[in-house]
């Protein structure tokens, strides 16, 4: 593998990092106390999708820490979609991500994106839909909290990491409406007073406010 270089963050980049750090300090200062797994959460899944925006691979190792938090933090509030999707999909695929995207990195320790084709973007919209019905189903035996909107973020999560992995622009087309159900579900949540809610109320949104950046940074890349 190529020597790794530290990743070149631009104003925009800084401005998310110290956003959800703002936002832990004033949700410790309302609450009065403050939970540190998701704190830490919070700001090393912040650090992960401003880097995974970039194309950089060090995404992967901040991943990693954000993701062994956050299924301890899902476990405590019921949302167990995002405990099997986290614990035993997104844990093991940090390190296949690293793996695959250090065999196709550039300068910079960037990664080299490309397009699906329109046969593969079809094929994704029917298995999306088809398996978040089905998975739904399953969460509702399970009496789960708000099982389908909880099987529609855990599926196009399994999708859209594929799709990261593989370093697909469209995975930020998933990664959007990941992050707009993830924020509902989630101030769902804090209305019903769940602890750490709010905090991770402010990290998908910040989450979706990458999206964006990161969706125009690879259709940028691709051009190139």
């Amino acid at each position: 593998m190529k020597n790794l270089s530290l990743p070149q963050l631009n104003l925009f980049n800084w401005a998310l990092i110290a956003a959800i750090m703002l936002l832990c300090l004033f949700d410790f200062i309302w609450l009065g106390e403050t939970d540190t797994y998701a704190t830490i959460a919070a700001i090393a899944g912040v650090i992960c999708v401003v880097l995974s925006a970039k194309g950089h691979i060090l995404c992967y190792l901040f991943g990693l820490i954000e993701i062994s938090l956050y299924v301890i933090i899902s476990w405590e509030t019921r949302f167990y979609g995002e405990v099997m999707l986290n614990g035993l999909y997104f844990l093991p695929m940090q390190f296949i991500g690293f793996y695959h995207w250090s065999k196709n990195i550039g300068s910079e320790s960037l990664v080299k994106a490309r397009n699906l084709t329109n046969m593969q973007k079809l094929l994704l919209l029917i298995s999306s839909l088809s398996l978040i019905f089905l998975y739904g189903f399953i969460l509702e035996l399970l009496e789960g909290n708000i099982p389908y909107l909880d099987a529609t973020t855990t599926v196009l999560s399994v999708l859209a990491m594929l799709l990261m992995v593989r370093a697909f622009v469209e995975q930020w087309w998933l990664w959007i409406v990941i992050d707009i159900f993830t924020v509902i579900k989630w101030l769902i949540a804090l209305n019903e007073q769940e602890p750490n809610a709010a905090i991770m109320v402010a990290m998908w949104s910040i989450f979706l406010i990458n999206s964006f950046y990161g969706y125009f940074n690879w259709k940028n890349q691709l051009s190139k």
